[in-house]
């Protein structure tokens, strides 16, 4: 994989996430951490620049720690995922409230939400359960359209910055709903740059043939990142090429995306290269 840039959102105007994971599954590989995986595409597409995912067991210590180093980079946004259930190992709310300072407190609302879960599956409320209504004071409940355990919205800061801590469930499905009810619309609204991508199959040459040309583009526009991924056979060699742009006008993303797919694809057929 030959990287030629960082991002199209290394820019000062992209809103600024970080993500962290808490579980001792993803730490250990067995599980695969496509949380991470989803939000981040999910921000890249709506012009936030995603600075780092970072994964943690489910220790107090730790978690805290992580909180509080990401906060000292100061995203506007840092989502969490895991470690908000009924289990012994399940703490991550208890352990972001104290990152941040905040006492941990029952939420009547939050109580509501599980007590109606629960009891549309004839199911006690046990200490456990109850467990999922404590909460960060002062937060902003988030209900779960899809499972049980609530999460929050959490801010903290003022000033010239604020930061958002999101805390949703690792339960992809739960943590998928919630974060297209609760974020995703939130960061439409607020957004500053529009990324536009295109790709393209180019074979017949090696990939280290057509870098010099596309280090030159990028360093000519900020703005564009391009990729190139390699695959092939020494006899047979293709790469796919990813372009992307990004800019605060849709309409030139979607330009210049389309300009430099077709400049690449000009400069390999150029060099030999077949083009798809």
């Amino acid at each position: 994989m030959y990287l030629i840039a960082l991002s199209a959102l290394e820019n000062s105007k992209a809103i600024k996430a970080e993500v962290l994971t808490i579980g001792n599954e993803v730490l250990t590989g067995r599980v695969v951490n496509t949380n991470a995986a989803y939000i981040a595409r999910r921000l890249s597409l709506v012009g936030v620049s995603v600075k780092r995912i970072t994964v943690v067991a489910d220790n107090e210590e730790e978690i805290v720690a992580a909180v509080r180093e990401s906060l000292s980079r100061k995203p506007e946004y840092l989502i969490t995922t895991g470690g908000l259930g009924p289990t012994y190992d399940d703490i991550s709310m208890a352990a972001i409230a104290k990152a941040v300072g905040l006492p941990l407190k029952k939420s009547d609302l939050a109580l509501s939400w599980i007590l109606q879960k629960i009891r549309s599956e004839n199911a006690p409320l046990t200490p456990e359960r109850e467990k999922m209504a404590y909460m960060p004071n002062p937060c902003r409940e988030l209900d779960n359209p899809v499972g049980v355990a609530p999460g929050a919205w959490i801010e903290v800061g003022g000033g010239d910055h604020k930061t958002v801590i999101m805390v949703l469930p690792g339960v992809p499905s739960e943590m998928e709903a919630m974060f297209e009810k609760h974020l995703l619309p939130i960061l439409v609204k607020e957004q500053r740059l529009f990324v536009a991508e295109r790709e393209l199959r180019i074979t017949g040459i090696f990939e280290a043939s057509l870098a010099p040309y596309i280090k030159n583009l990028v360093r000519a526009d900020s703005a564009l990142y391009v990729k190139t991924h390699p695959g092939g056979t020494v006899d047979k060699p293709s790469m796919l090429v990813h372009v992307e742009y990004a800019s605060p006008n849709r309409q030139e993303a979607e330009r210049k995306a389309e300009e430099t797919i077709k400049a690449v694809k000009e400069e390999a057929q150029r060099l030999g290269a077949t083009v798809s």
